[in-house]
């Protein structure tokens, strides 16, 4: 049980083809992500990404951790490809409102077109809260 939840810690998203969402797990509840486009910015890269939350729970507050770099090719050191991936963890003090897609940018710089052949996210929420009858 506790394997398959592992899963769905983190989702990959292909860069060169954004849209469809994926299901990720963060430490209180299932969110729903997808990205919608990445757009040259500055020296780096600008995500929009939707951040779903298909609960009814707010969520106040979330922290996204960014993992990138080129793409692992076959043949290729998995250990040293793992090392090469730069990461970033951002914190956005939005809430994400409930039974609803709720638009997040997030900004990756340095990044190169290149750089950006392999997208992971995974994300941590801290306070929740539910409406009062």
């Amino acid at each position: 049980m506790e394997l398959t939840r592992d899963v769905y810690k983190s989702t990959s998203f292909d860069v060169a083809e954004p849209g469809g969402f994926q299901r990720l797990e963060t430490n209180t509840g299932t969110l729903l992500v997808s990205l919608k486009d990445a757009q040259p910015y500055l020296n780096g890269y600008r995500l929009n990404i939707n951040i779903g939350n298909p609960s009814s729970v707010t969520y106040n507050g979330f922290k996204i951790k960014v993992k990138w770099g080129k793409a692992f090719k076959e043949g290729a050191d998995f250990d040293q490809w793992q090392k090469s991936l730069q990461e970033k963890e951002l914190s956005f003090v939005e809430t994400l409102a409930p039974g609803t897609w709720n638009p997040t940018v997030v900004h990756l710089a340095p990044a190169t077109a290149d750089e950006l052949g392999t997208l992971e996210l995974s994300m941590t929420t801290d306070v929740v809260s539910l409406r009062r009858r």
